[in-house]
């Protein structure tokens, strides 16, 4: 029997997908810090159990307020945001809450996931994250988003 290689793990397919959700931490809602009200990543594909997650540093900075305030400067002209960076910050196993993945007719159902993996450039200007859904009717909504796609 051959081996499996690891990127063949998956058992369920992922749909592409491109969805902009918020990710929040677990404590956010107790402290207020620099990620208390998340970030904002790009979902980018979609499986019965799971979702692929971007963060990108270039879009954080083109969607802050400090940037929409300024246009006319350059974008390496602007602070680097270590501090606010989910690379830091979110680690394999941690809980995490996504806001804005599916919506129902009363709007948007958060999502609670726990990262599975987690991968940076070596510049540190993007992340993708693994999230595996825990909600308990999550599957419900993600099969509604899967025959949409077909």
């Amino acid at each position: 029997m051959a081996k499996i290689k690891e990127s063949e793990r998956r058992i369920s397919k992922r749909a592409t997908i491109q969805v902009l959700v918020t990710c929040l931490t677990k404590e956010s809602k107790k402290k207020k810090s620099v990620d208390s009200e998340g970030w904002e990543m790009w979902a980018r594909d979609l499986a019965d159990d799971g979702v692929g997650l971007r963060w990108s540093r270039s879009w954080a900075v083109s969607r802050s307020a400090h940037a929409t305030k300024t246009l006319t400067r350059r974008q390496s002209d602007y602070p680097v945001f270590d501090m606010a960076s989910p690379c830091k910050v979110l680690h394999k196993g941690m809980e995490i809450k996504l806001e804005g993945l599916v919506y129902a007719d009363e709007g948007a159902v958060p999502m609670q996931g726990l990262i599975q993996w987690v991968r940076s450039s070596k510049d540190g200007n993007t992340c993708d994250f693994g999230v595996a859904i825990i909600s308990p009717d999550h599957r419900s909504f993600f099969r509604a988003l899967k025959a949409i796609e077909k």
